[in-house]
């Protein structure tokens, strides 16, 4: 059995009475021919779908249970009853104008709504630089970049250096789009008097030297996550649509909404490529890649990549009906799963694709890799390896050895989300309360989110769909072991400092009231002065209005006195330690 090329096999489900949220600012004040809105709602109105328009910079949102209220005043008082369960969300770019627009899409985010684009895509498309950071960061060809502050103004040459030395060169500001404040320079005469102008103006302007590509036209390519799941792997990308921008006369740019005139692009595989991989890098849901073709080498780069890509040209100039394709996935395949949620409960239902059934799986930040809990292994050579799971005997292709234990890849889907090629340690035990089960380590954690935390609940995103009992911890009060500590139930010297810190400063800096980073947790009241310190679910330390102080004397002194240096340093507030007589003959 061999775990590569698979196909992903689409499980949605046909939802009813979808309502796609149209959020933009001026959406309401524009002119048909300049607003995407327009070709949303004929596109909605062909497919059958609701769309309702809001105005983020004037709108709150308040409910729980999954529904909730919309309330926009924008051109009067409009209410909304919407649920994240049969709801679409559309950002546009005027949702970043201001703290209260931002506000809003943020909260629309923790309420479990599946945005398209999230704020975070969106902020790092808006910013030049960080687009061109995290495309270097994933290997995708692009033309080479760096800033430029009036700071730096005396290490200009040096600057031109970093990108190849030649001109002419490109100057972009940090933030624009259509083709808006991008100016080019033939030489460092006319670069150093232009940006001297520039910062005499605007002092902390920020602007990007690029280096030139020579090409006759661009490319904008529209790109689709296909489905409504958390977004896993470049695979689930398509393409739907490509317009080719020609480089008007007399000038450099290609931008259609300037003059310049546009045609349907030839979508070439590399082209098609770059593009996906581009738009899996912002984790854009569906975005706009500019590529450009190198018009001597046909090597392919990408310029930029837009997170609320116009519909106007490519649909005219193009042919290529994008919004009508977005619509049509939304009204056929909408299925709502709820894989916003960073917290992972201790047991979940995973599905094992290469098997095609589902198994309950332990996550266990503790744990590195994936293991498998198996009845028999049984190594045949150095490629190939059986294994009893379920009563049911399988062979597989081996990927490598761990102490012994051997390693193979397998497809598993969580949370409707297809993590294809998890590396999977098999183990034989005879252990009936394990057996047939599965360990989520920590690598896997961190493929289902970068902030993926465990915590104590279980069934928190899936159901116990195999009526899987969960083992209860029971301990009392007292000594269970010599060594070992009866409040937290693990020995002293497995109490774990790491994660500790980082917990404290998100929590300071977030705006949630509880955090968890593996088996500690704090949870605020009443603002950040108000908060409690758990480890294993078991409060230890408390603030009050700003005063920190332990509870008990149960966390053994040593690392009471590294978790008090922990919080002072970060909260410049001494902590209480009076429930420990050590301290007091320190």
């Amino acid at each position: 059995m061999i775990f590569k090329g698979y196909t992903i096999l689409n499980e949605s489900k046909k939802s009813k009475d979808v309502t796609v949220i149209f959020l933009s600012a001026r959406a309401k004040s524009t002119k048909k021919d300049s607003n995407s809105m327009f070709f949303f709602e004929e596109a909605a109105k062909k497919a059958g779908v609701k769309m309702i328009t809001v105005d983020p910079s004037s709108a709150s949102i308040s409910g729980s249970d999954g529904k909730h209220k919309i309330v926009d005043h924008n051109g009067g008082k409009n209410e909304y009853i919407v649920s994240p369960q049969n709801c679409v969300v559309f950002t546009r770019r005027t949702c970043l104008k201001n703290s209260e627009s931002k506000d809003f899409v943020r909260e629309m985010e923790r309420l479990g709504y599946v945005m398209i684009n999230s704020l975070d895509t969106m902020e790092i498309c808006e910013d030049k630089f960080v687009t061109y950071k995290k495309l270097k960061a994933a290997n995708i060809s692009t033309p080479q970049t760096v800033v430029v502050s009036s700071s730096s103004m005396n290490k200009l040459e040096d600057k031109v250096q970093s990108i190849g030395g030649r001109f002419p060169i490109v100057a972009k500001i940090l933030e624009g789009t259509q083709g808006s404040g991008v100016m080019i320079f033939e030489s460092m005469m006319s670069l150093r008097s232009s940006l001297q102008a520039i910062f005499t103006l605007v002092p902390k302007a920020d602007i990007l030297l690029q280096e030139k590509i020579n090409s006759d036209c661009d490319y904008r390519v529209h790109v689709l996550y296909n489905g409504f799941d958390r977004i896993s792997g470049v695979d689930n990308y398509k393409v739907i649509g490509c317009m080719q921008r020609n480089v008007m006369e007399g000038d450099f740019r290609s931008n259609f909404s300037l003059g310049a005139t546009a045609e349907k692009g030839h979508l070439t595989p590399e082209l098609e490529k770059i593009s996906k991989q581009a738009a899996y890098a912002v984790k854009g849901r569906w975005v706009g890649v500019d590529v450009i073709m190198d018009s001597g080498t046909k090597q392919c780069y990408v310029l930029e990549i837009n997170s609320s890509p116009g519909t106007k040209g490519i649909t005219t100039a193009a042919g290529d009906d994008v919004v009508g394709e977005i619509f049509n996935m939304i009204k056929d395949d909408f299925k709502y799963t709820k894989y916003d949620s960073d917290q992972i409960g201790k047991y979940e239902t995973v599905t094992i694709k290469n098997l095609d059934c589902d198994a309950v799986m332990n996550f266990d930040s503790d744990k590195t890799f994936t293991e498998m809990m198996c009845s028999s292994v049984n190594m045949k050579n150095d490629d190939t390896v059986a294994y009893v799971f379920n009563g049911v005997t399988y062979t597989a292709d081996m990927s490598g050895v761990k102490r012994n234990e051997p390693m193979i890849e397998m497809n598993i889907k969580f949370n409707g989300t297809v993590y294809k090629n998890e590396l999977v340690i098999l183990k034989q035990t005879n252990d009936s309360k394990i057996l047939n089960t599965m360990v989520g380590g920590s690598r896997f954690i961190n493929r289902i989110s970068d902030n993926g935390v465990v915590i104590d609940d279980s069934f928190v995103l899936t159901d116990n769909t195999l009526n899987f009992e969960v083992p209860v911890e029971t301990v009392e009060e007292g000594l269970l072991t010599e060594g070992m500590n009866w409040l937290f139930g693990v020995n002293d010297e497995e109490i774990r400092l790491a994660g500790l810190r980082n917990l404290i400063m998100t929590y300071m800096s977030g705006s949630r009231d509880i955090y968890t980073r593996k088996r500690w947790t704090i949870e605020g009241e009443d603002g950040k002065d108000n908060w409690t310190l758990s480890y294993n679910g078991k409060k230890f330390l408390t603030c009050k209005e700003n005063y920190p102080y332990f509870l008990n004397n149960y966390m053994p002194f040593k690392l009471a006195c590294k978790i008090a240096g922990v919080i002072e340093s970060i909260m410049d507030r001494v902590v209480d330690m009076s429930q420990y007589p050590e301290a007091e003959e320190k």
